[in-house]
């Protein structure tokens, strides 16, 4: 198994692992959908409404973190590594922004975008240098 391919099924194994994470969180998001009320609160149709639509863009990031994957098995290169690279930096900065507000725990999400980040730069200066050694025997 050469190198490149290596970085490859880890780059879609980490992509892999993202989407579960953020199915998960929905998941869990959508069961407590206004269910946890600090004492002193009520129940209220708006934070119903709101844990659902939290809820939902949790799926909706999963589904599109799971589809961005797709391009990038089906023909590995410079475009579908850079909508990778694209959708990896948004769920990094998504998921940072959630350990700030929220819980520690998104953190996850973050070391899992920025590891598969690494591994994409990896990958294409990879890619680089085997077509600049095969320009230069030719």
């Amino acid at each position: 198994m050469t190198h490149r391919r290596s970085l490859c099924i880890g780059i879609v194994v980490l992509v892999i692992a993202q989407a579960v994470v953020w199915l998960f969180a929905g998941s869990i998001w959508w069961s407590f959908r206004g269910g946890l009320i600090w004492s002193g609160e009520s129940l209220s149709a708006s934070r119903v409404a709101r844990d659902s639509y939290v809820a939902i863009t949790f799926f909706a990031v999963a589904g599109i973190t799971a589809a961005a994957v797709l391009p990038f098995l089906a023909r590995p290169g410079r475009r579908s590594a850079l909508l990778l690279s694209a959708i990896q930096v948004v769920n990094a900065l998504a998921a940072f922004v959630l350990t700030l507000l929220i819980e520690k725990t998104w953190i996850l999400i973050t070391a899992l975008a920025v590891v598969t980040l690494a591994l994409l730069y990896l990958s294409e200066r990879r890619g680089a240098s085997v077509e600049a050694s095969i320009a230069q025997e030719s």
